[in-house]
């Protein structure tokens, strides 16, 4: 329901796009593009995690007309290749830190834009709300800087500047003899558990 998962701080509503596959035929047509278009080949990583929804991304496009080659290369390659800024549409997964500061930042914000030197994860080039970023970024009044962030991500959604696919959690587990060395309620950022110097098998 919005450009960034539900459950960090400082996410809102902002609703769904409207999935309307004549609507899409029409403003094709309206852009000069009424037989539809063929994008160049589009990397795509081995990885299922990724392969599978651009196959989805593909068959979603081809009943629009448009059509997605891909070619499937290593994930390093594709991570590499994503980098640079080699993709037309960009499928990602990831995390951040569970704030809404950090994902507007790398992920839609001008000076983030992949394949530039201050380059995160801004493979759409969105730069519009970058001064609005910047606001938030510094006010110190919580309630007045969530404000803005409501804003921010109204405008993303606005300017459909990406197509929020799916949100999920991913599941840790280990064995009851390893000691971890803190308290694994507190969760993890990173797909598994970090090991540290306080970690032990019991």
């Amino acid at each position: 329901n919005g450009p960034v998962p539900s459950d960090i701080v400082g996410a809102v509503d902002v609703g769904k796009y409207e999935f309307n596959i004549e609507k899409a035929k029409q403003l094709l047509k309206e852009a000069g593009y009424p037989d539809g278009f063929k994008l160049p080949p589009q990397y795509v990583s081995e990885g299922p995690h990724i392969l599978n929804p651009m196959v989805y991304i593909q068959d979603q496009l081809k009943k629009i007309g448009i059509e997605m080659p891909l070619e499937q290369v290593e994930h390093t390659t594709y991570q590499d290749n994503m980098r640079k800024d080699m993709n037309s549409i960009a499928y990602v997964v990831f995390n951040r830190i569970p704030h809404v500061s950090w994902w507007l930042k790398d992920v839609y914000y001008g000076p983030s834009t992949v394949g530039t030197p201050t380059g995160v994860i801004n493979y759409t080039h969105y730069n519009k709300s970058d001064s609005l970023i910047e606001q938030a970024l510094v006010e110190s009044d919580e309630s007045k800087a969530n404000a803005i962030y409501a804003e921010i991500q109204k405008q993303i959604m606005d300017e459909y500047v990406a197509i929020p696919l799916v949100e999920y959690g991913t599941t840790l587990v280990r064995r009851k003899e390893v000691d971890l060395g803190y308290d694994k309620h507190e969760g993890s950022l990173y797909y598994y558990w970090p090991l540290t110097e306080k970690t032990d098998i019991q």
